[in-house]
């Protein structure tokens, strides 16, 4: 994992390292290989962890008003009460 600003330098050394196995597999399987520098940095790791949270979230709320739909009541109300002190800790 590396930070943003070291992408461009992080991307050319892994081309440098895959090309020998590539040319070495296109070789051995009379193929044409193309090495696709794939480089996670600590922003793209942030952005998939909040869209995770996003994503529960929206699925316990979903659930919520099915439930008040089923039992009729104030649900939602509880239920949003109970995520925000689970993200207030």
């Amino acid at each position: 994992m590396i930070k943003s600003k070291n992408l461009q330098q992080e991307e050319t050394e892994k081309l440098k390292k895959y090309d020998l196995l590539a040319n070495e597999l296109g070789l051995i399987h009379r193929c044409k290989t193309r090495i696709i520098p794939y480089v996670l940095t600590w922003d793209g790791i942030k952005s998939q962890i909040e869209l995770n949270i996003q994503s529960v979230n929206l699925k316990k709320t979903l659930e919520s008003v099915s439930m008040e739909d089923r039992r009729g009541g104030d649900l939602i109300l509880a239920e949003n009460k109970r995520n925000e002190n689970l993200h207030t800790k």
